[in-house]
C-alpha cells in the first residue's frame, strides 16, 4: 500500500515511491488491459506502455488521493491505442475466461458477452468494464474516463439496454 507521503515523493522524481506505487497498482493495471485485448502477452505490453507513460508525466498528478484512477485511465488509453494500432481480434478462449471471472456462469453465455463488449465503442466498453469488472460507481468513472457523472449513467443505461436487446436477440436465434 502506498500513501500521501509515497505520491508526494514520486511526483517530485523519486523512482522507489512510484515503484511502491506501481506494484500496489499492478494487479488492477493488469486487469484492465486484459479485458480490452484478452491476450496475457498484449496485456503486459499495454501495462508496460502505461507505467512508462506513468513514470514520465508523475509530476502532472493533482490530486494524491486519485493516483489509482489516474493510472486506470492511462492503462485505457494505453489499451485503447494498442487495439487502434494493432486492430486484431483475438479469439477468448475457456483458460484465459476463467483467469477473469469472479462469478459462475454458463461458459456460452459468457463468450456471448465477451463478443458483445468487443463490438462497443472505447467509451461504452470502458464505462461498462469499470462499473462491473472493476466495481466503480459512477463519480468515479466519470473521473477516470475524463467525462460528467451524467455522460457516464446515460451512456452506461444505453449500452446496456443495447447489450439485453443484443443478447436477447442472441438467445431467440441460438433457441
Amino acid at each position: 500500500m502506498y500513501t500521501k507521503k509515497d505520491v508526494q515523493k514520486a511526483k517530485k522524481g523519486n523512482k522507489k515511491a512510484l515503484e511502491n506505487i506501481l506494484q500496489t497498482e499492478r494487479t488492477k493495471m493488469y486487469q484492465i488491459a486484459y479485458l480490452y485485448v484478452k491476450n496475457q502477452a498484449d496485456a503486459l505490453e499495454i501495462v508496460q506502455e502505461a507505467v512508462f507513460k506513468a513514470f514520465i508525466s508523475m509530476h502532472t498528478i493533482r490530486d494524491s488521493a486519485q493516483v489509482s484512477a489516474w493510472l486506470k485511465q492511462i492503462v485505457i488509453h494505453a489499451a485503447i491505442d494498442y487495439i487502434r494500432k494493432h486492430r486484431k481480434v483475438t479469439p477468448i478462449i475457456h483458460e484465459q475466461m476463467e483467469a477473469i471471472a469472479d462469478k459462475p456462469v454458463d461458459l456460452d453465455q459468457q463468450i456471448d458477452l465477451y463478443n458483445l463488449l468487443d463490438e462497443l465503442d472505447e467509451k461504452q466498453k470502458s464505462i461498462i468494464i469499470l462499473k462491473y469488472f472493476e466495481g466503480y460507481r459512477d463519480r468515479e468513472i466519470a473521473i477516470i474516463i475524463g467525462c460528467p457523472e451524467g455522460t457516464v449513467k446515460s451512456t452506461l443505461h444505453r449500452t446496456l439496454l443495447r447489450l439485453r436487446q443484443k443478447f436477447q436477440k442472441e438467445d431467440c436465434a441460438n433457441e
